[in-house]
């Protein structure tokens, strides 16, 4: 598939941002912030909701940076700038060593080349020296360089939460999306070759007909679940049999003149 980078979208809502509050040094880089109303608590112990939630870097700094892929580019080119992950999932939030916390903490602060890359997978349980972890508290996460989404694994199964990437500097404030994929696009050629007779005077005429055929199919939306892979397997492929069963009776009516 082809990647399709995606424009930076400009902030809609007027006023300072988190990001700028960073940038103007009116709060530190860092820290897991709680603001409202341009109204900042570092490392509160409660926070109303999770989308009040975020935390920044100074980009000129930032260990992620150390990517070289285009994604990371879109980020990475503000040097001058303060780079923020923030949540926008509604849930109440507080710091109290809980394992819904302990997921919150991680998936705010992935600022480094390992845990920023998309697929990021990280054990949250925190049991103690002598205990196992349990092996279901995970957090699966996509690209923390453009905004995205993280599962949160416990016993149950999966929550989502959700989270923007935010870049600004003295003349930039942008919420960074992630790059579309472009439809894939399948070009068929078919040779067709026929074979003729004529009884007088004998002969035999074969002919050879070129055929191109091109396919644009639109990718599935996304499996709720993981044991839908083949599913969408056989839904995508689907086209391409219809063409080629199409084509097979082409050429046996064209080879028994029906």
């Amino acid at each position: 598939m082809v990647m399709i980078p995606k424009s930076l979208e400009k902030r809609q809502n007027a006023g300072s941002s988190i990001c700028q509050l960073v940038y103007k040094g009116l709060q530190q880089p860092g820290q897991l912030l709680c603001c409202d109303n341009n109204v900042c608590l570092a490392n509160a112990p409660i926070c109303s909701s999770t989308n009040l939630l975020a935390q920044c870097w100074y980009i000129n700094g930032l260990d992620a940076c150390k990517r070289v892929d285009a994604l990371a580019m879109t980020v990475c080119q503000y040097q001058n700038g303060v780079y923020c992950l923030k949540g926008t999932t509604d849930q109440p939030y507080s710091s109290s060593n809980t394992p819904y916390s302990i997921a919150l903490n991680l998936i705010l602060s992935r600022n480094t080349v390992d845990t920023s890359k998309n697929g990021y997978t990280k054990n949250y349980d925190n049991p103690g020296p002598k205990l196992a972890a349990n092996p279901f508290d995970n957090i699966i996460c996509s690209d923390s360089m453009a905004s995205g989404i993280c599962q949160i694994q416990d016993d149950t199964g999966y929550t989502p939460f959700n989270y923007d990437v935010e870049v600004c500097n003295d003349s930039v404030d942008v919420i960074n999306s992630p790059p579309q994929l472009a439809s894939p696009i399948t070009t068929i050629t078919e040779l067709i070759t026929s074979t003729s007779t004529i009884l007088s005077p004998p002969q035999t005429i074969t002919e050879t007909d070129i055929e191109t055929s091109t396919i644009t199919t639109t990718p599935p939306p996304p499996s709720p679940s993981l044991s839908n892979h083949l599913e969408v397997e056989l839904l995508s492929s689907l086209p391409l049999v219809l063409l080629l069963v199409t084509s097979l009776g082409k050429l046996i009516g064209r080879k028994f003149k029906i």
